[in-house]
């Protein structure tokens, strides 16, 4: 799976407001415990569990903790569908995502 990977951060008692993406996503759980929520299913996680979010399924995520942050990895392929044109997500940008970096046409290659 190519594409960017990002560290999600939950504070402690945090619940996101629930959005859908065209791409799916993969999480990796670092520390913490929470749930997330994929279309009205409750997920529950903890340290060191994985699961994915299927393309353009409605969900959120919620730390259960009230004194740790959950400490998430996330991979998606959101720069190849944006290339695409196939990128949408709604609302649009929620967590205040800044753009992707532009990539460059014509890179050259070492081979």
């Amino acid at each position: 799976m190519g594409g960017p990977c990002w560290i999600q951060m939950l504070r402690p008692g945090e619940r996101t407001q629930p959005h859908r993406q065209t791409s799916s996503g993969m999480r990796h759980v670092a520390s913490a415990a929470g749930k997330t929520t994929v279309d009205a299913v409750d997920l529950e996680w903890t340290d060191r569990d994985r699961f994915v979010i299927p393309n353009w399924a409605e969900h959120s995520f919620t730390n259960r903790s009230t004194t740790d942050e959950a400490i998430l990895l996330a991979v998606h392929v959101i720069p190849t569908l944006e290339v695409l044109g196939l990128y949408c997500e709604t609302p649009e940008r929620p967590l205040g995502v800044a753009p992707w970096p532009a990539v460059a046409a014509n890179v050259a290659r070492p081979y």
